[in-house]
């Protein structure tokens, strides 16, 4: 029962297709995920959302190039993630 409902909260975060820059989903959903059950999991939105952070640095840092990589890998790891669910 959690393993799906964490492929359906992922399957949600890519449904939106390709996204601006400046938004982050994954570290929005595993910072809403947190905030509900207060322990780390260390799985593959944990490593979206890590991604997601490097992202922000990188903005931050004016490395917009490498900001979009960050953003790609996150990506990908939220869709080999689904793919090993269904």
């Amino acid at each position: 029962m959690q393993r799906n409902t964490m492929a359906i909260e992922q399957a949600s975060l890519l449904a939106g297709g390709r996204r601006k820059l400046r938004s982050y989903p994954a570290l929005a959903a595993w910072r809403r995920r947190y905030a509900d059950e207060r322990r780390y999991r260390f799985d593959a939105l944990w490593r979206a959302a890590c991604a997601e952070m490097n992202a922000i640095e990188a903005e931050q840092n004016g490395l917009s190039e490498t900001a979009k990589q960050y953003l790609r890998e996150a990506r990908d790891i939220l869709r080999s993630a689904l793919k090993g669910v269904a």
